[in-house]
């Protein structure tokens, strides 16, 4: 069985980033443009890397200065990393908090309130 090529291991990265993470874009280095903020710094680095020898792929004499191993590493790391992300936990981490600093901010209004209230004798 013939190993797949760089630029087919990209795509299925770059479609398990859509996924789990919601990123749009076409290719992997688009995605990580778009939204490589969404993952840890040494990750990014990685991804980065995988993007940069898709791109040295297409010269032969640049092809070879690829580290296959660092390759294989990057894309494993990569690829572990992605398929423990939950989208539905961060879909409501992200509710929780707008619903957090909401209900904070309404508390404190409602603090203001009461504080205006009783200073100028109402209650």
């Amino acid at each position: 069985m013939a190993e797949k090529s760089i630029t087919d291991r990209n795509a299925s990265l770059a479609a398990l980033m859509g996924a789990r993470l919601g990123m749009r874009g076409g290719s992997l280095g688009d995605k990580l443009r778009r939204g490589g903020r969404h993952l840890p710094r040494r990750l990014r680095a990685q991804a980065a890397y995988l993007a940069e020898v898709e791109s040295m792929s297409a010269h032969p004499r640049l092809a070879r200065q690829a580290d296959p191993v660092r390759i294989r590493q990057a894309e494993g790391d990569l690829r572990r990393y992605l398929r423990s992300v939950d989208p539905w936990d961060r879909r409501k981490g992200l509710i929780l908090n707008v619903l957090a600093a909401l209900s904070f901010n309404l508390l404190l209004l409602f603090g203001a309130a009461v504080a205006v209230m009783s200073w100028k004798g109402v209650l």
